[in-house]
C-alpha cells in the first residue's frame, strides 16, 4: 500500500479493502434477488424508484409462504438501496486504486483499464440524475414545439391567445403541490393569486357530485368530485392525481374560488380572474426552441400478419433561431439527434394510422458509457501487449542461449 497521511491511513484501509468489496458485492446481489422478487407486488415501475434508486435502508417484507396456502410470516429484511451501493462501490474503487497500485509503465493497462471503470460508474451516476425521457405525439399535419413526460405532471395557468401573440404558460410541478400538503398554501411569484391545497389523491377519477353539496367550487368541480383509487405500479400504467384547490388573492388573503383539477378534466376557465385564464392540470411538458410538423407516418407490416415491419415519421423540422427549415425522416433504429436530444420512433396509435409518438431522450452523458469501454478495452490490450512482448523477449533470449552449447556438442562431436 502506497504511503498514506496517518489521519487518514484508517479510513484509506477500510475504504479500500477487498473484504468490502465482497461485502458491497453480496449486498447488491440480495437487492437485486429481493428487488425482482418485490416487482410481484408493488412492479417494476415502484421497485427501481424505492429500492434500486435509494440512498437509504429499505425493509423489504418478504412473506413465507405455507405449502396449503396462505402465509406463516413475514420476515423483515433490511437491504441497502442501489444508490447507497453504488456510491460505495465507486468510493472503494478509487480508494482501492490511490492506496494500492504504484505508477510504473509495465502497469499503465491496469491504470487504463480502472479508470474507465470509475468512468463507467460516474456515467451511470450522471445518467440517473440528468436523463429526461418524455414523448411527442401528434397526427399528419400537426406540429409540435413541446414533449410531455409519461408520468409526471404539473398544474398550468394559461393565459390564452390574444392579439396575434402566443398563449402563455405559468406551470407548476405536481411534485411540488404535493410536498405542500393539505391545508397549505403555495405561493408562485408570475400568477397573481396563492393556492392552498384542499384535498390531494395520489391517484383518483372523477365522479359525479350533487351541485348543491359544492359550496364554493365553480368550474368543473359544480359537478365532479375526485374519488381516490388504489396507486398503481406496473410500466404500462400510471397514477393519474387530482386535487381541490382554493386560489387566494395575492394581496388579501380573500377566496376567490375552489377547483377541481386532473388530468381527466379540459382546461376550465378562471372565473375570477380579470384576464381571461384557464386552469388545467396535465403531463408536464418540455418546450423546445424548433418546431416539428409531421408530415407523413408510415406503418408497414409484413404481409399477411398485424407484424411490425417498418415505422417512420417524416417531420418537417423548423427552427427560427438558425433558419433551419428541413425535412427529416426519423426510423426505426435510425433516430434524429438534435439539439442534444435523440428522436426515436417510438410507437404509434392503433385506432389511428396518422398518429405517430415519438421518444424524446435528453441525456447529456450519452458518450460516457462508450468513452468508459474503450478505455477498459484499450488498457487491456495495451497490457496483454505487455506480457505478450515480455514473454517473447524471453523466449527469443532463451533460444538465443542455447544456440552456442548445440553448436560445441556438435563440434566434439
Amino acid at each position: 500500500m502506497r504511503k498514506i497521511p496517518k489521519p487518514l491511513g484508517q479510513v484509506f484501509k477500510f475504504f479500500s479493502s477487498l473484504k468490502l468489496t465482497v461485502v458491497l458485492l453480496s449486498l447488491a446481489l440480495a437487492l437485486t434477488f429481493f428487488g425482482t422478487l418485490a416487482q410481484v407486488e408493488i412492479g417494476l415501475f415502484e421497485v427501481q424508484q424505492k429500492y434500486f434508486q435509494s440512498m437509504g435502508i429499505i425493509l423489504h417484507k418478504q412473506p413465507i409462504p405455507k405449502p396449503e396456502g396462505g402465509t406463516w410470516f413475514t420476515l423483515v429484511i433490511p437491504l441497502a438501496g442501489g444508490y447507497l451501493l453504488g456510491k460505495l462501490l465507486l468510493l472503494n474503487l478509487v480508494a482501492g486504486f490511490v492506496s494500492r497500485f504504484k505508477w510504473t509503465p509495465n502497469k499503465v493497462g491496469i491504470y487504463i483499464s480502472h479508470l474507465g471503470l470509475i468512468l463507467l460508474l460516474l456515467g451511470q451516476w450522471f445518467t440517473e440524475m440528468l436523463q429526461v425521457e418524455s414523448n411527442i405525439r401528434f397526427e399528419e399535419g400537426q406540429s409540435r414545439n413541446y414533449s410531455e413526460s409519461f408520468r409526471d405532471f404539473e398544474l398550468a395557468f394559461i393565459r390564452p391567445a390574444a392579439d396575434g401573440e402566443e398563449e402563455q404558460h405559468v406551470a407548476i410541478s405536481e411534485k411540488a403541490l404535493r410536498r405542500t400538503g393539505e391545508g397549505k398554501v403555495y405561493s408562485q411569484e408570475s400568477l397573481p393569486y396563492d393556492i392552498k391545497v384542499l384535498r390531494h389523491f395520489s391517484n383518483a377519477t372523477l365522479t359525479n357530485a350533487v351541485p348543491a353539496e359544492r359550496e364554493g367550487f365553480v368550474s368543473a368541480g359544480k359537478n365532479f368530485a375526485p374519488q381516490g383509487k388504489p396507486e398503481v405500479f406496473s410500466m404500462d400504467e400510471i397514477n393519474v392525481p387530482a386535487y381541490e384547490l382554493e386560489l387566494l388573492d395575492k394581496s388579501t388573503g380573500q377566496p376567490q374560488g375552489k377547483y377541481v383539477v386532473s388530468a381527466e378534466l379540459l382546461r376550465q376557465p378562471v372565473v375570477t380572474s380579470d384576464t381571461p385564464m384557464q386552469i388545467h392540470m396535465r403531463f408536464t411538458r418540455y418546450y423546445k426552441p424548433f418546431t416539428l410538423h409531421l408530415v407523413d407516418f408510415r406503418h408497414d407490416k409484413f404481409v399477411g400478419t398485424e407484424t411490425p415491419r417498418n415505422f417512420s415519421s417524416l417531420v418537417q423540422l423548423v427552427n427560427h433561431e438558425t433558419g433551419e427549415n428541413r425535412a427529416v425522416n426519423i426510423r426505426m433504429n435510425s433516430p434524429l439527434r438534435y439539439n442534444g436530444e435523440a428522436y426515436f420512433q417510438a410507437s404509434f396509435e392503433r385506432g389511428n394510422p396518422r398518429v405517430t409518438v415519438l421518444q424524446v431522450v435528453r441525456n447529456p452523458s450519452w458518450l460516457v458509457p462508450y468513452i468508459s469501454c474503450t478505455m477498459m478495452t484499450t488498457g487491456l490490450l495495451i497490457q496483454f501487449l505487455i506480457h505478450l512482448s515480455k514473454f517473447v523477449s524471453k523466449q527469443m533470449a532463451r533460444h538465443s542461449n542455447a544456440r552456442p552449447e548445440t553448436s560445441t556438442a556438435t563440434a566434439r562431436a
